[in-house]
């Protein structure tokens, strides 16, 4: 696989010994500076393991072993991007007893965790999670709706799971999160359809459980609370509960057709009516993001991921209004000092499971590594930690890695040993002497097309020189025949040349002559004169007459007789 970050310009190759040629893979996400790509383990095991890259693309390392991607129907993955908050991703892993387990990750993949139950849950198991169905649910036959999150609904996100120790087939409830994915609330029982309406301030719900819904549950405090109104009391078969995108507005609308008819319905619902009253700033509320991450570390990095601290205006629970069509929330953000959670494993390197100190993985002999960048090797060496792409950090913990610039094409994989004790190579000289390599490129590169033009031209001119001379040769191969008939002509003025032709071809005394002009000289040679030899057509048995006609030749050229 090739990456290119200049727009096709050039293109680099990436570091991935996994990706081979029979092995499948998926890019699944590339929105926040990095690339999420699945790639198949061997062999028909419907699981894979989850890469990440470096900010360019370029260097993989491994962030989920097991991912889940089945190997049939189309994108059957439940990995799924939270987009109410920053760097939060979910996933499936598959055990090695064949369990599926609900992950989800708070720092774009550097590490994964279960996710945690809800307060006071009834669970079986001593080690109980919530388990989200997705789209490997779905394909399997399990009524729910996808996880669903919208940009300025900060923090909210509405899923189908349940709580036990791994994913079930049971039927399914809705869970809410306001707080990114830390803790979650079960907010409706059963399978529901569901959408995210006036960027989070109301939330709509229509039931599942029964094919011919007539109620539509809608919340206005992030499912606290939930209220209930009678769209319709007929029969309608529900097929989709919508907003308008970006979920903004307050209208929703309900689609169905009626059972007996099968006549489409649309019920359009504007919830103005209900909530006329427009927020103001007395109805927010500050929201800090990430807020009960890492705080049992030293003060200062409470609440900091990826660099800093966010923190955003939300509706407070009690306000009974709506927000503006183009409300946007105010963000407020800080830098934080870097710590080892900005940073994740580099390529060759893992971090072992609840420690944050990247290891040298045992699959792989050093922790060098040769990048091609750009047409030229360059040799990385580190000690196993790079930062997270989209990581705005200062300061703080800075681990020391190395980038050597080889001066070496990719192509002829050339690689100059270049010995850490030896000092720092000199920029300058190296530059000096990298230029005349790449005008010898160039001139290279300009002389071979010059010379790929002058045969094209050299062939064509070739090619068509040869066709002319051939038919040249083809007409002057082939002569001129002439043909002679000797046409009886009435003496009378008054018949035409047609009756003519047809007398005379009728009597068979048709005549021609059609001596060479050798035949002619042999016949003059032997005593009889060419005027008095003619030979007939028709009748070997000629009758000379005093009375002949004239001769009355006709030339035909055609392109027949010109081929004979």
């Amino acid at each position: 696989m090739q990456i290119s970050t200049d727009g096709g310009t050039s293109w680099a190759e990436t570091v991935l010994p996994t990706l081979t040629g029979d092995r499948f893979y998926s890019v699944l996400d590339m929105s926040e500076e990095l690339i999420f790509l699945h790639v198949d383990n061997p062999g028909d095991t419907g699981h894979g393991t989850l890469f990440t890259s470096a900010a360019e693309g370029l260097v993989y390392s491994e962030s989920l072993e097991r991912h889940l991607y089945p190997n049939y129907g189309h994108g059957v993955t439940d990995f799924y991007k939270v987009e109410s908050i920053r760097g939060v991703y979910l996933a499936s892993q598959i055990d090695s007893d064949d369990s599926i387990h609900s992950m989800i990750t708070f720092n774009r993949g550097a590490t994964w965790q279960k996710i945690k139950a809800p307060e006071n849950s009834v669970c079986k198991s001593n080690s109980c999670y919530l388990q989200i169905h997705n789209k490997y649910s779905v394909a399997r036959g399990i009524k729910a709706k996808l996880p669903l999150s919208i940009p300025d609904a900060k923090g909210l996100v509405l899923v189908h799971g349940h709580v036990a120790d791994a994913l079930q087939t049971t039927l399914p409830d809705v869970f809410l999160t306001s707080d990114g994915g830390y803790t979650w609330r079960k907010v409706l029982d059963g399978p529901h359809s569901y959408q995210i309406a006036n960027s989070g301030g109301l939330i709509v719900a229509v039931s599942l459980s029964t094919n011919t819904p007539k109620i539509v549950k809608f919340s206005t405090d992030e499912g606290r609370c939930w209220h209930e109104y009678e769209y319709t009391d007929e029969d309608i078969n529900l097929t989709g509960l919508l907003t308008e995108p970006g979920g903004k507005s307050m209208t929703c609308s309900i689609w169905g057709y009626h059972k007996q008819t099968h006549k489409w319905t649309v019920y359009v619902i504007d919830f103005k009516d209900v909530i006329a009253k427009e927020c103001n700033s007395d109805d927010y509320v500050e929201w800090k993001a990430h807020e009960s991450l890492r705080k049992k570390e030293n003060s200062g990095v409470e609440g900091c991921l990826l660099g800093k601290k966010q923190s955003f205006k939300k509706l407070k629970p009690d306000s009974w209004c709506h927000n503006t069509y183009y409300y946007k929330p105010i963000e407020n953000s800080k830098q934080c000092s870097c710590t080892r959670e900005d940073y994740e494993c580099e390529f060759a390197f893992k971090r072992p499971a609840g420690s944050d100190l990247c290891l040298v993985d045992p699959n792989f002999k050093s922790g060098e590594l040769d990048v091609c960048e750009k047409g030229e090797i360059i040799k990385l060496i580190t000690n196993g930690y790079r930062k997270i792409p989209g990581d705005v950090c200062v300061g703080g913990f800075q681990p020391k890695d190395e980038h050597v610039d080889m001066k070496a094409k990719c192509d002829s994989r050339i690689k100059e040993e270049v010995l850490k004790d030896e000092g720092k190579v000199d920029k300058h000289s190296q530059n000096k002497e990298s230029e005349p390599t790449k005008h010898t490129a160039i001139s290279g590169t300009h002389s071979t097309l010059v010379t790929v033009i002058v045969i094209i031209v050299l062939v064509s001119v070739v090619t068509i020189a040869s066709f002319f001379l051939y038919k040249i040769y083809l007409l002057r191969k082939h002569k001129v025949v002439y043909r002679y008939s000797l046409l009886a002509q009435n003496q009378g003025e008054n018949q035409d040349f047609d009756a003519n032709l047809e007398g005379v071809l009728t009597n068979n005394s048709s005549l021609y002559n059609d001596d060479s002009d050798e035949e002619q000289d042999t016949a003059k040679s032997n005593g009889n004169p060419f005027e008095n030899n003619y030979r007939s057509t028709g009748s070997s048995n000629v009758n000379v007459t005093n009375n002949i006609p004239p001769v009355k030749s006709y030339h035909d050229d055609s392109d027949d007789d010109l081929l004979n």
